[in-house]
């Protein structure tokens, strides 16, 4: 099963599958739901489980999306017959990755940790964001960092960027904290984490 949330208006305008049920005799065929379903009314209880891939399409146009497995006990979802779409409850990120665009000039994927989640509360676009997702890079360069007197200048480290993500779906806040990847030999350097924190804070 594939779970399809448009938020942007951007997205809905392409009249996106909302979900699509495969048939496990028949993986080929597929059933859609689509997004501007109108003239029924819809109550559904979910019990969401990691066999279902949940796509929440932020931006179809720079590819701007959360791609997540993960569960859900208490997740209830209900259209009236204008299409009006409401979802409550919380489901909890088991694996998943972000990818995120930056005005087209930065194009990386962040895998999610595991513990992220997305409350919802009503409205789908109002729904609550707790979402941490990590890019590694396994060899940055810290020369910006240091001035020409510290022994670091010229190393490189494998760094985490962690990309936090807060606020609502309509309107995410993003923000990152940088760490030295645990386990290396970033991460026993003293002065490297004291510069990291400065500018974590």
């Amino acid at each position: 099963t594939v779970f399809n949330l448009p938020v942007s208006d951007k997205a809905s305008d392409k009249g996106y599958d909302f979900i699509n049920f495969v048939d496990p005799k028949n993986p080929v065929k597929q059933v859609a739901i689509k997004s501007k379903i109108s003239g029924i009314n819809i109550n559904m209880n979910i019990e969401a489980t990691t066999d279902a891939e949940v796509n929440i399409i932020l931006d179809p146009s720079t590819n701007d999306k959360i791609v997540a497995r993960g569960t859900s006990e208490n997740l209830n979802l209900t259209m009236d017959k204008k299409g009006s779409l409401t979802m409550n409850g919380t489901y909890n990120i088991v694996e998943g990755k972000y990818n995120f665009n930056f005005q087209g000039v930065l194009d990386k994927p962040f895998k999610i940790k595991s513990g992220s989640k997305i409350n919802f509360l009503g409205k789908p676009e109002n729904a609550e964001l707790e979402i941490t997702a990590l890019y590694n890079v396994q060899s940055a360069s810290v020369r910006n960092l240091f001035d020409s007197t510290s022994a670091l200048k010229n190393r490189t480290f494998p760094i985490d960027l962690n990309l936090k993500i807060k606020g609502t779906l309509d309107k995410p806040d993003i923000g990152f904290e940088i760490k030295p990847t645990a386990g290396t030999i970033s991460a026993q350097s003293d002065e490297l984490n004291r510069k990291l924190d400065e500018i974590n804070t």
